[in-house]
Parts: structure tokens; sequence; C-alpha cells
């Protein structure tokens, strides 16, 4: 059994080979090292920061070490302090295998360092809206996903579930109402949606292409307290 076995063996070994070099070299094209810190503003601002790579914590480790992420999780930033909030959201390059990160606030904003660019989110005024905002990569995902779900009635009960748990922009709120054509399920949606700015809700009116509902769109806005 032995004889027969090492014809086997003489061919799997350089398949396998060839499958973790494979492995590597993709795993490479999807990812990249990166290091970041969170410092003190320039200022006597004090300011709660916080950041997530692809939806997630950051590593406790990421300060003070090299991290592999995957490049198509991006980076989402967020603060809230006496001035307002800010809120950023950052791709990683596709043709860099290594980055240094850095996150700080002052009385200009939230501020992004991704060397060799410079991102100044200005503060904005709280508005009684649900914050941070749930990230685009993580909407896209998740529209991505309902696709192929064959039925409306089934995305729009998965819909209502999902956002129970988010806190959408009135951009991401749009393109989840455009996916249904009916109109009861796309005010639903906008009835049940916990939303940053409450005051922006206004610019879905053009989502609904009936008068009915338009109007019952608008007079549900009047009632919000």
């Amino acid at each position: 059994m032995a004889a027969l076995c090492s014809p086997c063996t003489r061919i799997a070994q350089p398949l396998l080979l060839g499958f973790l070099m494979a492995t590597s070299a993709v795993w490479g094209q999807d990812s990249l090292w990166i290091q970041g810190r969170i410092k003190p503003g320039q200022d006597s601002l004090k300011a709660a920061l916080q950041w997530q790579f692809d939806n997630t914590p950051p590593p406790a480790a990421i300060d003070t070490a090299w991290t592999r992420v995957g490049r198509n999780g991006g980076l989402t930033c967020w603060s809230e302090a006496t001035l307002g909030r800010a809120q950023i959201e950052q791709a990683w390059p596709r043709y860099r295998d290594s980055l240094m990160v850095t996150l700080f606030a002052d009385s200009a904003g939230l501020v992004l360092v991704v060397a060799p660019d410079t991102l100044i989110q200005p503060w904005t005024p709280s508005t009684g809206g649900c914050f941070p905002a749930t990230p685009s990569t993580a909407i896209n995902r998740w529209l991505t996903q309902q696709e192929g779900v064959p039925f409306e009635s089934r995305r729009h009960q998965a819909a209502l579930a999902w956002i129970s748990g988010q806190c959408l922009t009135t951009e991401s709120l749009g393109r989840l109402m455009d996916t249904f054509d009916d109109e009861a399920r796309r005010l639903s949606i906008v009835q049940a949606a916990p939303v940053a700015r409450p005051d922006a809700l206004q610019s879905l009116s053009n989502r609904f292409f009936s008068s009915r509902y338009r109007a019952e769109f608008e007079g549900w806005l009047q009632q919000r307290p």
C-alpha cells in the first residue's frame, strides 16, 4: 500500500504548495498592514473618540503593533464633544501594503490622518437622532445579501429586523426604501428606522410616487415629536 501511495504523495505535495502560495497571494492582495493610534487633540477640547475596522473594534494592540486587516472593510471613526458630533468613513487604499493611521479631535473637528492624507470632519450640532451612523460598507453588504431573496414580503421582514439594530442616514434609508416596489412597505421601513438626522427625513418624500402615500408620509412627519 505504501508503494501505491508514494506517487500520490509526490503529486500532492507540489499541488498543496501551489495552493498555499496562491492563497497567500490572494490574501496579500485583499489585505494590508496597519498601525494606528488615538491621541489627544492640539487644544483643550475634550472629546470621546472611537473607531472600528469593518464594523468591529480594532485589536487592542493596534497602537503598538502592525495588524493585518481586510482591504475591503474600511475604517469608521466618530466622536461626540461639546461642539457636536463628527463621523468619518474612509476606505483602505488599494495600492499600498502598509499604512499608519492617527485619530484625534480639536476645535476644528474630527481629524483622521491616513498617511499621507489628512481628513477633517467639522462638528455638526446634535439633532436628537442616533449616533454613530451605520457605515456604508455594512449597508452595501446587507443589500447585496438580500439581492437573491425571491419574495419582497420576505425581504421586507428581513429589513425590519435588520434596521432595528442600525442607525441610518437619510441617504442609506433612501437606498433601502428603493429596494421595494410596494409603497406601503417603503413607508413602514422609514417609520421603523432609527435615523441619525430626523430633521432631514423630509428629503425622502420623493421616494413616494403616489399622492396617497406621499400624503401619509407627510402626515407621519408632522406627528413626530
